[in-house]
């Protein structure tokens, strides 16, 4: 078939294709998240050959990532950057990304001068200086980059020092701040450095339960919280009973955000209110009911805002999906939080307690 028709292509989709991509939120480095997004687009530039189906498609692609948490700023950027590119008919012998697409910029047949934006201003300012000289020369005013140029083979004087000839175009690059050098450290800030904090955010219901202190003493161990707050994920955390005479605790883990993983609990803890044969059907490995039954069964609450009165929570440690399991298991057996001396119903790896007081 001739380059020449007139067909179209489109990306199929297979209707069981859930289009979901790496969480954002997952321990990764960041240059991952924009690869993904940039080779993705990439293949519907490769693939479409229609700019508006294309446009389409790339406005459709950019919604499954924002569901991923994809930072939108960043999406934008390399949807936006994929959109210009230009797609040249593929040759036979070479059908690779770098021989389909081309990208487009309106500075094409200029020379680019990147700067730091701020600091080198004289440079900039002589570059602008000698830009009609070289416009002026032989071997700029005879090269094929420059045809758009008028046949007068002197520029325009004026037009040089303010940096619109057809030689160079004047770029600026943002460069470091402060606040870049500190965001990566921004915790060590906070007052009281290490501790769990509220998010502050308008209709959270983990914040009345997020307990801010430093140190807590946790069946005779001082134990101090991690940094974090509602919104912290991959972590594991630690339930407190604050019942009189009750020193019990409750140990999970997590990869979604701790206000997600606590309002879970909160439900569980609904489900037995609701249902009181649930009790008897929930099996003993099952550990996700275990506050809710706690309360119940141990100290007799039978109202919804008794879990929010009753328990204080925050996050013992951040750490990799792949790690949480096992530092689950350690927490779970140093504290010794496994019935009958604490609240968990069995430890992740179905041990006992190796420990017992």
């Amino acid at each position: 078939m001739s380059y020449q028709v007139t067909s179209k292509t489109d990306l199929y989709v297979k209707e069981t294709d859930s289009r979901s991509y790496l969480y954002y939120g997952s321990t990764h480095p960041n240059h991952v998240y924009s690869s993904i997004v940039y080779s993705q687009c990439l293949r519907l530039r490769r693939i479409i050959n229609c700019n508006n189906r294309l446009s389409l498609r790339i406005d459709e692609l950019k919604t499954y990532f924002y569901n991923s948490e994809y930072p939108k700023k960043m999406v934008e950027n390399i949807t936006n950057k994929v959109k210009n590119m230009e797609r040249r008919p593929p040759r036979a012998a070479n059908t690779s990304n770098s021989s389909i697409l081309i990208p487009s910029s309106p500075t094409k047949n200029k020379i680019r001068v990147i700067s730091t934006y701020g600091s080198d201003n004289t440079l900039v300012d002589i570059v602008k200086l000698v830009e009609p000289e070289l416009l002026a020369t032989r071997s700029f005013s005879s090269s094929e980059s420059l045809t758009t140029r008028s046949s007068d083979s002197r520029p325009n004087q004026e037009s040089g020092p303010s940096g619109s000839g057809d030689l160079f175009s004047f770029m600026k690059k943002t460069g470091t701040s402060l606040r870049k050098k500190l965001v990566k450290v921004r915790h060590l800030a906070v007052a009281g450095e290490n501790r769990t904090v509220r998010c502050n955010r308008k209709n959270c219901g983990t914040c009345d339960l997020i307990a801010e202190g430093q140190v807590y003493v946790i069946n005779n161990k001082n134990v101090k919280p991690a940094h974090g707050d509602c919104r912290s994920y991959n972590v594991v955390y630690c339930f407190m009973c604050n019942h009189l005479n009750c020193n019990k605790n409750y140990v999970g883990r997590t990869v979604q955000h701790l206000k997600s993983r606590v309002n879970e609990h909160r439900s569980r803890y609904y489900k037995l209110l609701s249902d009181p044969n649930l009790k008897s059907s929930i099996e003993p490995d099952d550990d996700s009911y275990s506050l809710g039954a706690h309360l119940i069964l141990d100290h007799g609450c039978h109202e919804r805002e008794d879990f929010n009165s009753s328990y204080k929570v925050f996050i013992l440690k951040n750490c990799s999906p792949r790690a949480l399991e096992e530092c689950e298991h350690r927490y779970i057996q140093s504290l010794r939080t496994i019935k009958p001396f604490g609240i968990n119903s069995v430890d992740p790896f179905g041990l006992p307690l190796l420990d017992p007081p």
